[in-house]
């Protein structure tokens, strides 16, 4: 799975429906980095920095795979020396599509996760931080995701 950060053309964000994250405030979407996404076309997987919290808090990220969306949250860890630079992830919680949910106690459900986990992994990965990923840097990611709850809870007023 090769994920690239590369610039996306505006008809390609407009495809997207940002009012998907629901648990987050789509006014605090940081519009600053929707230009460049994470994407691996083969899979038609698309990792979306959403926004940040407190310098203590996780980043909020979307994944957009198979025409479902994903929401996930991750703590950065930044280590710099004279010679390289270390980042990394360590995965939090995720939201699912509601219909997913129903899967609960089925295994394909288990499956889905381990497999979006993979994925979300790789393109962590080639994320870097901020899309920025310099020859100098490595990216690990680390944890599980715990499925915290629906992509859809209720419709913002």
């Amino acid at each position: 799975m090769t994920f690239i950060n590369e610039l996306i053309p505006e008809e390609e964000k407009a495809k997207i429906d940002f009012q998907q994250f629901t648990s987050i405030d789509v006014r605090n979407i940081d519009s600053e980095f929707l230009d460049t996404w994470t994407v691996n076309k083969e899979f038609n997987a698309y990792l979306i920095y959403l926004t940040g919290s407190a310098p203590n808090g996780p980043d909020y990220f979307g994944l957009y795979y198979n025409d479902n969306y994903f929401q996930f949250s991750a703590f950065s860890d930044i280590k710099i020396s004279s010679d390289e630079k270390k980042i990394n992830w360590k995965l939090q919680g995720m939201r699912v599509p509601v219909e997913l949910l129903h899967k609960k106690n089925n295994d394909n459900l288990a499956d889905l996760k381990k497999s979006i986990e993979s994925l979300i992994q790789s393109a962590l990965k080639a994320y870097g931080y901020l899309y920025k990923l310099d020859k100098d840097e490595s990216v690990t990611v680390e944890g599980e995701l715990a499925i915290i709850g629906p992509m859809r809870i209720s419709p913002r007023k």
